[in-house]
């Protein structure tokens, strides 16, 4: 159980940070849970300059897949995308993870992305949204 708990802390300071380590321990621990820190970090852009480092959303959408988890996950990250966020950054990675989720054909993902540009505009999105679209 303490193994564990530190397996989780290093993947929560890996996927903070960005690193490749993430994606290491999920494939090492693929029966540990990491659905938590995933969402924490969809939802939340923890790159140190959003400007230089720009969207983390491939990287995530990666450790998504290699989840397990991810209708869990996506579901989590459209429902943010739906609500007014402070950060630009961070809005600008649920618009990249929603698109990458509309490529795979998905109708919830693609619906979610018009009402938060086009229908119902959200605060922000007009210069984020326009590349999704």
């Amino acid at each position: 159980m303490k193994e564990t708990h530190l397996i989780k802390q290093k993947f929560k300071s890996a996927i903070r940070r960005g690193t490749g380590e993430a994606y290491l321990l999920l494939q090492r621990y693929p029966g540990i849970d990491f659905s938590g820190e995933i969402i924490k970090a969809c939802v939340k852009n923890f790159s140190y300059d959003g400007q230089c480092e720009g969207s983390r959303g491939e990287y995530l959408f990666e450790l998504i897949g290699l989840s397990g988890k991810k209708d869990k996950i996506k579901k989590a990250v459209l429902k943010a995308l739906l609500k007014p966020q402070k950060d630009t950054w961070t809005l600008t990675q649920l618009f990249s993870l929603a698109k990458m989720f509309a490529r795979q054909d998905d109708a919830e993902a693609r619906k979610t992305i018009y009402d938060a540009f086009v229908h119902n505009p959200i605060w922000r999105s007009d210069w984020p949204a326009p590349q999704t679209l």
